[in-house]
Parts: C-alpha cells; sequence; structure tokens
C-alpha cells in the first residue's frame, strides 16, 4: 500500500515561484522605462525660473496697487500711478479649453488704463497674467478672475 502525500508543499512553492516571476517581470518592465528626471538643458530652465522668481518677488507691492475690473464690454487694467510708461504682454488663461487662451501685446506710453475687449469671451473662470516691463525692471501680476 502507497502513502498519498499532501498537496499543499506544491502549493506553496507554486504560489512562490508565481510571486518570483511576477517581481522578475516587475524588475524587467522598470529597468526598461525611461526615467531621465533632469532635461537637457535644466541649468538654463534654472536660470529662468529663478528670473521668474525674481519677478514675483518684486511684483508684490505692484500687484497690490494694480487694479483690474471687469464690465460687460471690457476688462480694465489700471497700474499705479509711478508706472508711466510699460510694455509686456497679458495673458488670458482658460483652464478648461485651451482653445480659448488669448495674448494681447501692449505698449504703455501714459498712465492710462489698459482695455481688453472680454465680448465674445466665454463666461466662467479665468486667470490673467501681466508679463511687462517699466523703469528697466520686469514684473509679473497673476490673479483669478470670472467673466
Amino acid at each position: 500500500m502507497t502513502k498519498r502525500g499532501s498537496f499543499i508543499p506544491y502549493m506553496i512553492i507554486g504560489g512562490l515561484l508565481l510571486f518570483m516571476t511576477y517581481i522578475a517581470q516587475f524588475v524587467y518592465r522598470s529597468m526598461q522605462s525611461d526615467n531621465h528626471l533632469v532635461s537637457q538643458d535644466y541649468y538654463q530652465k534654472e536660470i529662468n525660473f529663478q528670473s521668474h522668481i525674481n519677478k514675483l518677488e518684486r511684483s508684490f507691492d505692484m500687484k497690490k496697487n494694480t487694479s483690474i475690473n471687469i464690465n460687460e464690454t471690457a476688462i480694465i487694467i489700471e497700474f499705479p500711478k509711478e508706472v508711466t510708461a510699460a510694455k509686456g504682454i497679458i495673458s488670458l488663461y482658460n483652464p478648461i479649453n485651451p482653445e480659448f487662451d488669448k495674448d494681447i501685446q501692449f505698449n504703455l506710453k501714459s498712465n492710462t488704463p489698459i482695455q481688453v475687449p472680454s465680448k465674445g469671451m466665454k463666461k466662467g473662470d479665468w486667470t490673467i497674467k501681466i508679463d511687462f516691463e517699466t523703469n528697466g525692471s520686469t514684473y509679473f501680476i497673476e490673479r483669478p478672475i470670472s467673466i
């Protein structure tokens, strides 16, 4: 008479083999993926980012004193009185659809309000970004608006 053995050790060995196969394929796939965390021109990007941080620091008082008002036909941007001449770009960013985004260049010769037409713009939340230069310094103002 032969004694029949238990199948539990075979199940344990089979489970371990399946687990080791899973780990091996996981390691293989992770070794095949490209995971470069640094771009080729990281130094130039860091310099550009630092200049943007410097703009934001300079813009702190300018941001508080710049008024942005919205009526039925236009977005009215009024800089502080000390800004007598400025040139730059006004970007209107729509987070829902990038097709609605607008970039408007301006060249301000005197301290008059800038009027950006809002007719035809989709209703909703927007972000206005004003990147400009005045008196030899650059500034950046960013505010959320609702139209």
